[in-house]
């Protein structure tokens, strides 16, 4: 069988030239036919202008804003000490960070100091967020290694800190000057807290494009933010960067009896085969754990919303009931899947604070039911 021809073949090039060039006795081309074809040569033409230009400013801002902050910031939840106060602070960081890493997708999983403070120079004051980061860390945010302008020598981040340009501007410091950073909370003493003060060489200034981040920021070495902060041996949080953060979309979410139910459509290359790539998941507050409940439908069958929603509400109603107050959860992780047949719920508990959606079909369909229990306190 005869192949089609290419697009703008020699013989479609012919035809339209061999009518374009026609005088109009032998039937050929009017004036109007000549200004609705300008008119829609321009249109197209704008048209494809303006597309690109918005993907291109997508694509600039999207850079912006992500080529120095991470795309999942992770936490620790809150303890309370023995003198009250909440500690959130993660102690096993450097393992915890490892497994992170060994998540497929994940490109950078990087513990991080955290904290507001003052800093001075030449009598000018400004305020700045202090981030407490490895040296091999840092050359991994793009924006940083490699912005719209920078001064000094990265190499040199484990001698003293790197500043945003309107920081440095604030200050009216160079590459090469020294700033003290001032931080209220210092050393407790007989007659109180005494703010602690020091003094850091600027051996890097960047521009990263973005305004916050240029007026505020200031990158310090990861050990020396330990001991400024008094954060020796933990860290407040670990940064995430992902090879692909746009593969997950939230196409739903909403709050209903102390449950967050949550329906996304993952696209990554780490999902199941033979599953559809949307899926409904519910978080559980269970005490001292947290439970998480996915509801995944077949590729090969159809399974409409509402039914995945439906199971799911009668799975969460299952697993707070039998883990009410004073329920003895088990100290190891749970990782369970089975395929269930669609039963529809009577009685449902969770009741969506929206319209409902079109009726589920009579025929049931296969679905994935799949519960993860895991300890709030990471371990």
């Amino acid at each position: 069988m005869a192949l089609p021809p290419p697009p703008f073949a020699s013989f479609e090039w012919m035809i339209a030239w061999r009518y374009l060039r026609a005088r109009r006795a032998e039937g050929g081309v009017s004036v109007m036919t000549w200004i609705s074809l300008i008119g829609i040569t321009l249109a197209v033409m704008a048209l494809i202008a303006t597309l690109a230009v918005r993907a291109g400013f997508r694509a600039e801002f999207v850079d912006t804003i992500l080529g120095a902050n991470a795309h999942v910031t992770v936490y620790h939840s809150a303890e309370v000490r023995e003198n009250g106060q909440l500690d959130r602070t993660i102690q096993d960081y450097d393992a915890f960070a490892e497994r992170l890493r060994a998540v497929e997708g994940v490109t950078r999983a990087a513990p991080l100091v955290k904290g507001q403070v003052m800093a001075s120079a030449g009598g000018r004051n400004a305020g700045i967020e202090v981030f407490g980061i490895t040296e091999e860390n840092l050359m991994t945010i793009p924006r940083i290694v490699a912005p719209q302008e920078a001064y000094g020598d990265i190499e040199r981040f484990g001698e003293g800190v790197a500043i945003g340009s309107g920081v440095a501007r604030e200050l009216g410091v160079v590459a090469g000057d020294k700033i003290k950073v001032i931080s209220p909370n210092g050393v407790k003493t007989a007659f109180g807290t005494s703010p602690r003060v020091k003094a850091y060489e600027v051996v890097y200034v960047f521009t990263a494009g973005r305004y916050d981040i240029d007026r505020t920021r200031v990158y310090m070495p990861f050990a020396e933010a330990q001991t400024y902060f008094n954060r020796d041996g933990v860290a407040d949080r670990i940064e995430v960067l992902l090879q692909d953060p746009e593969t997950v979309e939230v196409l739903d979410s909403f709050h209903q009896a102390d449950v967050f139910f949550l329906h996304a459509r993952d696209r990554s290359t780490g999902s199941i085969e033979g599953v559809r790539e949307d899926y409904w998941r519910a978080y559980l507050d269970l005490g001292n754990r947290i439970a998480t409940l996915s509801v995944l439908g077949l590729a090969d069958q159809e399974i409409t919303n509402d039914q995945s929603l439906e199971t799911l509400r009668s799975f969460a109603i299952a697993v707070t009931s039998a883990n009410g107050p004073g329920a003895d959860l088990p100290g190891q992780s749970i990782e369970t899947t089975q395929t269930v047949e669609i039963q529809r719920e009577p009685e449902q508990s969770f009741e969506r604070p929206q319209p409902a959606r079109e009726p589920a079909s009579a025929t049931g369909g296969r679905i994935l039911r799949n519960i993860g229990l895991f300890r709030r306190i990471f371990n």
